[in-house]
């Protein structure tokens, strides 16, 4: 997992519609996942992971999620019933810090003290 894209998300500014358990699934989504931006996550490690207690909270924030295409979710079945969701992190949808905007506001701030 490249860290400056966590670090970049992280320090970004967030989209109105995003909550607080979008922002933490998303977050734990990033640390999981893969080179390829694919992690495989069972709903009950998203609950343990983000310190929620509902189940349904859980899976209206991966719908949000997809919804907003933060996020692609693909299901998986075995002979064994339901295996761990493959979820997709579309990094090039995410928020990211602009650090050269903020090197310009903080050079535009000094020199108008």
């Amino acid at each position: 997992m490249e860290t400056d894209i966590l670090t970049w998300f992280v320090l970004a500014d967030k989209p109105d519609w995003a909550s607080p358990l979008d922002l933490t699934v998303t977050t734990f989504l990033l640390t999981k996942a893969r080179e390829d931006w694919k992690c495989e996550v069972r709903i009950a490690d998203f609950i343990r992971a983000c310190g929620v207690v509902q189940y349904e909270s859980v899976r209206k924030s991966l719908r949000r999620l997809e919804e907003k295409g933060w996020i692609t979710t693909e299901a998986q079945i075995t002979k064994k019933g339901s295996a761990p969701n493959i979820y997709t992190v579309r990094v090039d949808n995410l928020p990211r810090f602009d650090r050269q905007a903020l090197t310009k506001e903080t050079h535009v701030h000094k020199e108008t003290i």
